[in-house]
């Protein structure tokens, strides 16, 4: 980075000094990045050193880890009957389930609710970076270890969360999986923007032009979310793994027992009908519920005492 800012700052001193050698400087400057790119780049490709020194073992590609780096734990033998598994939503965090907590805590039910990768975090250098598959190796990891202690788990999603608990239940046996508002695809007017971001040879030109996605302002948010932790301006490479995990969907095989979903009907971020249509399709145990005065975020809406109740009905049925 200091090369590349004393490249640029020895361009502009010399069309300064030497205003008739523009193009000569110019020319300069662009080899020396290119140069410098290019070594980058070089640099970079060592890390693929790894794969070679570890290719005797063996990797979950689905989660992109190897298998023998999973963490691990013990718990008592004897187990609980069942434990619940809360993964939160894009750019927001674990808040967003504070009142159903509540909930589970006065009875006593056993839960985690993992942090995403780069989400409720100070700096966003890792939210960045952030790969479907490492939201993905989050949940898988949350999920083993609550299996260790529980029976059976089951799981409730919300927004992307619920999307990535299709994709976990593709992976891991679910007893009861419960979405509120699943985001199970991209709106209707960001399909063309999403096929350019993931499959066009010029997507780097929208990262570079438009680095960060304003998803949102505090004032869009419920006078009922007051205490919601919410990234309101997300990397653009955050929208590129969220819509990653949403290309197969359709094709992933589900281990479920039964499937409820949880809608508000003044969700202005999901694809309603669709969402609603797939589900049924892809679920013969399925059982959806509307509540008229709530929109996306269902949990901490003005029906979100009935929600919750909703939920915890479910979970004890």
């Amino acid at each position: 980075m200091k090369i590349r800012l004393l490249a640029i700052l020895l361009f502009l001193i010399g069309v300064y000094l030497f205003p008739q050698l523009t193009i000569v400087f110019a020319a300069t400057v662009l080899i020396l990045l290119l140069s410098i790119n290019a070594y980058e780049a070089h640099q970079l490709k060592k890390f693929d050193k790894n794969k070679h020194e570890n290719k005797e073992f063996e990797v979950d590609y689905a989660i992109g880890a190897y298998r023998i780096a999973k963490p691990h734990f013990n718990f008592p033998s004897t187990k609980f009957k069942r434990g619940v598994l809360l993964i939160h939503g894009f750019s927001a965090s674990t808040s967003e389930f504070k009142g159903l907590v509540k909930e589970l805590e006065k009875s006593e039910v056993p839960f985690l609710a993992p942090t995403l990768t780069g989400f409720g975090l100070y700096e966003n250098n890792l939210l960045k970076a952030a790969r479907a598959e490492d939201w993905k190796r989050d949940v898988v990891y949350a999920y083993n270890q609550l299996s260790e202690m529980c029976e059976v788990v089951d799981v409730i999603g919300h927004s992307m969360g619920g999307l990535l608990a299709l994709h976990l239940a593709s992976l891991k046996p679910i007893n009861k999986l419960i979405l509120t508002s699943p985001y199970l695809r991209e709106k209707e007017h960001h399909t063309w923007t999403k096929k350019f971001l993931l499959r066009s040879n010029f997507s780097f030109l929208i990262k570079k032009i438009k680095p960060v996605i304003v998803k949102s302002t505090l004032s869009d948010k419920s006078k009922y979310e007051s205490e919601r932790l919410v990234f309101s301006t997300v990397p653009i490479q955050s929208i590129e793994s969220l819509w990653k995990l949403t290309e197969n969907i359709d094709d992933l095989k589900f281990n479920i027992k039964e499937v409820h979903c949880l809608f508000g009907k003044k969700d202005s971020t999901i694809e309603l009908d669709w969402t609603s249509d797939f589900l049924n399709k892809k679920f013969r145990e399925f059982n959806e519920y509307l509540f008229e005065e709530s929109g996306h975020n269902v949990l901490e809406d003005r029906e979100r005492i009935k929600v919750i109740e909703k939920v915890c009905t479910i979970l004890n049925s």
